[in-house]
């Protein structure tokens, strides 16, 4: 029937649940225009805990997004293979979803994270405009009065929460304390402003009797099919405390203030990460630092990369550096971590230093220099020398970043021949004959930007501080900083100022490695290493 693939998101859960699994399929549309989209409202047909199939009621969204009758037939008579069931691999990870032949393929998840719609987000807002001529009179003039002041929605949600097969995973998040806090939070931001506090929740009189706040009033009259205009009335107001909810969390999202400031917990979930779920503008309690980190704790090993800037090798790092100032329990889930990491480096693992081998290798030769772990560095790395030996020639003709190209080897083979014990002096040889070629390679490198060109500086620094190669070191950095003055010591000096002001620069990404929480977090710690984390980024 169809020549081109047939992608088919599958609908679940309730209102919030279907947006963000709309934007998803949306973003599908956005880059496979080749391909016919639909959508699958089979498990809403039989789930009876939320309201059904709400998006072409509440939204513009065209009823002609849904899979045909003709296609259901059409894909139970394929033969086994043609039909791919791709399942979101953990909760609010941003997942690469890898193009394929396969005629049908079916998305059965969540997806909850603004990450996959980051492109198109004025085509998600003009899609998830609310239909306005369906509120209700009440509604409508509530909205009118929010409008006028500097208002503030809190979400609290209790009812499904609290079921015995949800309060593990939802439930004791969003606690007084939380709310308290990210209200002080807000006033501090707006000392000026007197606040007008809108309260919404599924249990409106529970919040009556529990929750008192100053110049506050309990939105109480949107029941089961109405309840999408509560989510309208968030929208409307400027400023938001977002419970653990995508009912709160859309509400937020569809205020398209610039100048909105958005509180949420830091805590998603009880027993799973969901990293991606939070925007980078929103703010979380400082209260909930604590938290955050022992999920990360507890769940590390759900984590799939396994990398030193966004993976399981960062979180290694901040762990080790932790321990230091917490718990000595957080150096056995290193340990623990490390030991698994390095006997599940095969081959599917790339060379490269972001992400792979060049990268990990690093690290451990730093604990090892730090003190942290013992150890045979020969030993332990013989295979990631040999991998990246074996490499460096493949990679060394027009990559040089340090994340996935030609600096990033650099840095690994500095690392392994400033360690002072050498107990194998032919791979110290070899190691340091591959270091020769890589910075020999750079003579070819021409029309670099200018942060590459730093990253090649600040690695030449390095490498010139500990006595290698100290007249191709000098040619290469007045190359690379255009100074045919300097002598070599103030070469030395700019290199490390312009490493300074790299490191300054990072902004942080919302993954788990250093280049991510780990990273932000080891910041903000006064641990004296002898090397310091920030030569590993």
């Amino acid at each position: 029937m169809a020549e081109e693939t047939v992608n088919i998101v599958r609908l679940l859960g309730g209102l919030g649940n279907q947006m963000f699994q709309y934007a998803f399929w949306c973003s599908l549309c956005s880059r496979h225009p080749e391909n016919r989209h639909y959508i699958d409202l089979t498990y809403l047909n039989t789930d009876h805990a939320h309201n059904g199939y709400e998006l072409d009621r509440i939204f513009a969204v065209g009823k002609d997004i849904e899979l045909p009758l003709s296609y259901k037939e059409w894909i139970q008579k394929l033969p086994v293979g043609q039909v791919e069931d791709v399942q979101e691999q953990g909760a609010s990870f941003f997942q690469q979803v890898a193009d394929t032949i396969c005629p049908v393929r079916f998305f059965t998840g969540y997806w909850q994270t603004e990450l996959y719609f980051k492109g198109i987000e004025k085509d998600i807002r003009t899609a998830f405009r609310f239909r306005e001529q369906l509120l209700s009179e009440k509604t409508r003039k509530m909205a009118e009065e929010i409008r006028k002041h500097p208002s503030v929605s809190i979400h609290i949600r209790r009812q499904d929460y609290l079921l015995p097969n949800s309060v593990h995973l939802y439930g004791n998040i969003c606690t007084s304390k939380y709310y308290e806090v990210a209200l002080e939070m807000l006033r501090e931001q707006l000392s000026s402003d007197e606040l007008y506090i809108y309260l919404f929740s599924d249990d409106p009189e529970w919040v009556k009797e529990n929750v008192q706040y100053e110049n506050s009033q309990v939105i109480d009259w949107n029941h089961k099919e109405d309840s999408w205009q509560d989510m309208y009335l968030i929208s409307v107001c400027r400023y938001h405390i977002v419970a653990n909810s995508s009912f709160s969390w859309w509400g937020a999202w569809l205020d398209g203030r610039k100048n909105k400031i958005v509180i949420v917990p830091g805590v998603w979930l009880n027993t799973r990460l969901a990293p991606d779920i939070l925007p980078g503008t929103w703010q979380y309690p400082f209260s909930m630092e604590k938290r955050w980190i022992d999920i990360v704790h507890h769940h590390v090993t759900s984590i799939p990369l396994k990398g030193l800037f966004h993976g399981q090798m960062g979180l290694i790092i901040f762990f080790y550096h932790y321990r230091l100032i917490k718990n000595v329990l957080y150096m056995r889930t290193a340990e623990r971590l490390l030991d698994s990491l390095i006997c599940s480096m095969t081959a599917d693992i790339p060379d490269n230093y972001a992400e792979g081998l060049a990268g990990i290798g690093t690290a451990i030769e730093y604990l090892l220099q730090n003190g942290f772990i013992k150890g045979n560095a020969d030993e332990i790395l013989s295979e990631i020398d040999r991998r990246l030996i074996l490499s460096i020639s493949s990679i060394s003709g027009g990559m040089w970043n340090l994340p996935t190209g030609l600096c990033g080897w650099l840095r690994y083979f500095r690392f392994r021949l400033q360690n002072p014990l050498i107990i194998d002096k032919q791979i110290y040889l070899l190691n340091k004959e591959t270091l020769f070629y890589g910075l020999c390679c750079l003579k070819k490198a021409t029309d670099i930007s200018v942060s590459i060109a730093e990253e090649i500086v600040s690695e030449l620094g390095k490498i010139g501080n500990i006595g290698l190669y100290p007249e191709l070191v000098e040619w290469l950095l007045r190359f690379f900083l255009h100074d045919s003055k300097s002598n070599y010591d103030d070469l030395l000096r700019k290199a490390e100022a312009v490493n300074e002001k790299r490191i300054n620069a990072i902004i942080w990404d919302r993954s788990f490695g250093l280049c991510g929480f780990a990273g932000k977090e080891l910041k903000f710690f006064s641990v004296q290493t002898f090397i310091p984390w920030t030569e590993l980024v």
